[in-house]
This record gives C-alpha cells, sequence and structure tokens, in this order.
C-alpha cells in the first residue's frame, strides 16, 4: 500500500473524510498529536497535571512511521517542528492550507462545525503567523502550486554534517510544465550550528 501523508489545516475537511473513508474504499489515519505532545503526571496529591512530553516530536514519528503502508492516507499536524520531524525522518509530505486571504471563511468554519470560541480566537489571533509558516518557500519549504498542464518537475533535499554541531541543509527543485509553458527553479542552503 502507497501511504500518502498530508499536514493540513483544521477545517479543511479531515474529520468528514477520516468518517466517511468506508464510502470512499479509503483506509485514512488521522493522527492527532496532541495525544502524543502532552502526558499526565501525578502531582504528588493524588491528581495528576498535564505537561508537555518530553518524548514529542519523536514519539510522534515513530507512531506515524507504524502507519506506513498500513493505510492509504496518514493526517498529521501542521505544527513546524513536526513538519520539521518529518523532513529531518527523510518522509515525504503535503502540507494543506487555505490562502490568506480566506481568514475570515475558515474562522466562520470553524465556529460552524462546533470548535467552540476558544478555538475560533485561537485561529483568527494567529492566522498570519500560522499561513506565513506554509507560504512560498519559507525556509525548509517549496510551494507546488496547483497548476494543469503536463511537465515535469523534481525536487531534492541534502542534509550533512561536517563537523559536531554544524550542519548544511540544502533544498532544491526545478519544475517546468509545458501548457501553458512555465519553468521555476529554485535553491535554498541553511547552515544549522
Amino acid at each position: 500500500m502507497n501511504t500518502r501523508i498530508y499536514s493540513i489545516f483544521p477545517a479543511c475537511g479531515k474529520t468528514w473524510l477520516y468518517e466517511h473513508q468506508e464510502d470512499y474504499d479509503l483506509k485514512i489515519l488521522d493522527s492527532d498529536s496532541s495525544q502524543f505532545s502532552w502526558q499526565y503526571v501525578a502531582d504528588g496529591n493524588g491528581g495528576f497535571r498535564k505537561e508537555r512530553n518530553p518524548d514529542f516530536p519523536n514519539n510522534y514519528i515513530t507512531h506515524i512511521k507504524a502507519h506506513i503502508g498500513k493505510v492509504d492516507y496518514i493526517f498529521v499536524s501542521t505544527h513546524e517542528e513536526v513538519r520539521k520531524a518529518l523532513a529531518e525522518a527523510g518522509i515525504d509530505f503535503t502540507v494543506v492550507f487555505p490562502r490568506q486571504s480566506l481568514k475570515a471563511e475558515w474562522v466562520g468554519r470553524c465556529f460552524l462545525r462546533g470548535s467552540g470560541e476558544a478555538f475560533c480566537k485561537l485561529i483568527a489571533d494567529n492566522w498570519d503567523d500560522r499561513i506565513y509558516a506554509y507560504e512560498r518557500d519559507a525556509p525548509g519549504n517549496f510551494t507546488n502550486l496547483s497548476l494543469y498542464g503536463s511537465g515535469v518537475w523534481a525536487s531534492a533535499y541534502m542534509s550533512y554534517k561536517l563537523i559536531r554541531n554544524f550542519r548544511h541543509k540544502f533544498y532544491l527543485k526545478f519544475l517546468i510544465i509545458s501548457q501553458p509553458v512555465k519553468t521555476s527553479v529554485r535553491f535554498q542552503y541553511s547552515i544549522s550550528f
């Protein structure tokens, strides 16, 4: 089974497709990262407190890897740390997000689906920052525009460490669409210390 992984922004229809997967003869895993990013620890008073799981996102990536080849689609978190961990693990994925101009529509969708005031406010207040993180060619990302026509595209990613704590990363994307004619070559280079 060829599993495809999608990092999808809230209110794009993941839950609906997950709930109707049998209607389309699909096997889908809708993987909620909050089940991996938080843990409950005894507070010493007979109760529990919620705190960040220090194994996140590695535990989440392990979970995703365990399901590759077992389902058609895996829907994963859009959080930057998850996208970065997926890339570092060599797991191909596609990011799906709305246009920046659709803020009012998206906040409305969240409200109509019953997401609650706090969630709607979170989406509204952080819209520009979250959408920017997915925008065209932010560091470590290349945008694959919806283009029609025949053509070819290729991309490459290379990361290596020459010495301890000094990592080089190269990203290259090449695109040719023949109808209408469009050509794009993009390159990114980053150094991590």
